[in-house]
């Protein structure tokens, strides 16, 4: 089997099968792309301002100091003694820096990921943000280590491969516009 047939989404029913895929797909990827934007926009904003209220579900958005709370009780049983020191005697401490950090990276993925705006870049920013989450709760011997991050940061991977910004995103009008910018993870 060639890689092209590996890539190529097999028998289409008709003659306009194939376009009709083409556009769902890039639909997909909207819906999934914004989505996503969204929940980093608005922790980012939650952590930056302190906009806990954006959502409607009481608890859903992550503050400034609930961050910093949930990073300390993740690592209290992390079994790499190195990342727990880091985490505990290096991050925590100095959390007016860190959390703004944060609370900025959190922002910036979301904008670039509703607006489409350098997509794969900002996805795996986001991607690794998640995974570090994950990560730190290594030890804490319950499910949410084995599968809850997965459905976060794995949709930012796809979002990053698939250069989603470049379908109803600003990716594409940047790549046209500044061939410098064709080239991945950029756009």
């Amino acid at each position: 089997m060639s890689s092209a047939a590996l890539v190529t989404p097999g028998p289409v029913a008709g003659p306009g099968d194939a376009a009709l895929r083409g556009r769902l797909l890039a639909w997909g990827l909207l819906i999934l792309r914004v989505l996503f934007g969204l929940v980093f926009l608005s922790n980012g904003l939650s952590k930056l301002f302190g906009l806990e209220h954006l959502h409607p579900l009481p608890g859903f958005l992550i503050d400034y100091n609930g961050a910093k709370s949930i990073i300390t009780a993740n690592v209290q049983h992390h079994p790499i003694e190195p990342y727990k020191r880091l985490v505990l005697d290096v991050l925590v401490p100095h959390w007016g820096l860190f959390g703004h950090l944060v609370g900025v990276g959190e922002l910036l993925v979301g904008l670039g990921l509703v607006l489409g705006a350098f997509t794969p870049a900002l996805a795996i920013a986001g991607c690794l943000m998640t995974a570090h989450i994950w990560f730190s709760r290594w030890g804490q011997g319950d499910a949410d280590f084995v599968w809850d991050y997965w459905t976060e940061f794995i949709p930012c991977l796809a979002l990053a491969l698939a250069s989603a910004g470049r379908f109803y995103g600003l990716d594409r009008l940047l790549a046209e516009r500044f061939p410098a910018l064709r080239r991945w993870p950029l756009t």
